[in-house]
């Protein structure tokens, strides 16, 4: 599943067609800090229960309805989203996935129109 996002954002992103390479994207990484998450169910649970209340999921046993929010906060409280360290700078693996957690979720309409009605997503 994670492979086939990432391959459809690359096609999407080829064809100029950025928003449709940005939604794979979010598709493409909740699947993999799913995955994360279910391959360290325990942990992930653990760490989940020791979230504030506004970052915790509502049902923390059950990791299959967690939020896309939810396991970024999961992942980077867990040590799994480390910074990524160029010659150029040092990113932040969680900010940048909540970066795309944000741009993805512009694919709901009254999302868009109420907060970036004039925006449009570019190759930059």
């Amino acid at each position: 599943m994670v492979v086939l996002y990432e391959v459809d954002a690359k096609r999407a992103a080829n064809s100029e067609a950025y928003t449709a390479a940005v939604i794979s994207l979010g598709a493409g990484l909740e699947g993999l800090l799913l995955i994360r998450c279910i391959r360290s169910k325990h942990k992930a649970i653990r760490v989940a229960k020791n979230l504030n209340s506004k970052n915790r999921p509502q049902y923390t046993e059950h990791i299959l309805t967690w939020t896309f929010d939810n396991l970024i906060n999961v992942c980077n409280v867990a040590g799994w989203l480390p910074t990524i360290a160029t010659s150029y700078a040092n990113y932040n693996s969680a900010g940048l996935a909540d970066l795309l957690r944000n741009m993805r979720n512009y694919v709901h309409p009254g999302k868009f129109a109420k907060e970036k009605p004039w925006s449009v997503i570019t190759k930059r």
